[in-house]
């Protein structure tokens, strides 16, 4: 990952996309200049030319908002926001989507095993308030691996208590 600014560990099979579940696509050399948000509205007009709501992303929205319209459809989002390695080191955040499939599960693990020098944040059950991404996060403190943080990830969606509206 250290070459590469933007991974998206695909959750679901969209073959119009040429999209299959549990693979990844890496996006932006990080050896360009290309800031991430150039690379999202590439990575946009590529796969999804059809969503009309996409063209109105610029390049003035910070990365966050594309990566969180990407995890509507069921993908997952890994933002590579390494500066400086030898002053702050490599770090990077994941945004998750609602539902994560099997294969995606797998897929996601076998990536931290990638980034396990990394210092991450993972963010999940986003939403958007009043055009301001909001949503949990769990953040890589006291040293814990990205594997950690994705093992903590898994169990605090596994606890989640589910909201009965029809009391």
């Amino acid at each position: 990952m250290d070459n590469y600014k933007i991974a998206i560990i695909y959750g679901n099979n969209d073959d119009k996309r040429n999209i299959k579940d549990g693979s990844i696509e890496l996006l932006g050399k990080q050896t360009q200049d290309d800031l991430h948000i150039m690379n999202l509205i590439n990575y946009l007009n590529e796969k999804y030319s059809d969503v009309d709501f996409f063209k109105q992303i610029t390049i003035r929205h910070m990365p966050e908002i594309p990566s969180y319209f990407i995890t509507q459809f069921g993908h997952a989002v890994f933002l590579n926001m390494t500066k400086n390695v030898q002053k702050y080191g490599k770090c990077g955040m994941f945004l998750m989507p609602d539902n994560i499939s099997n294969m995606q599960k797998k897929t996601l693990y076998e990536f931290c095993n990638t980034i396990s020098d990394y210092s991450i944040t993972i963010f999940y059950d986003l939403k958007l308030d009043y055009g301001i991404l909001d949503g949990k996060q769990i953040i890589g403190a006291f040293k814990k691996s990205p594997k950690d943080l994705l093992d903590q990830f898994f169990k605090e969606k596994e606890n989640k208590p589910e909201v009965n509206i029809h009391k």
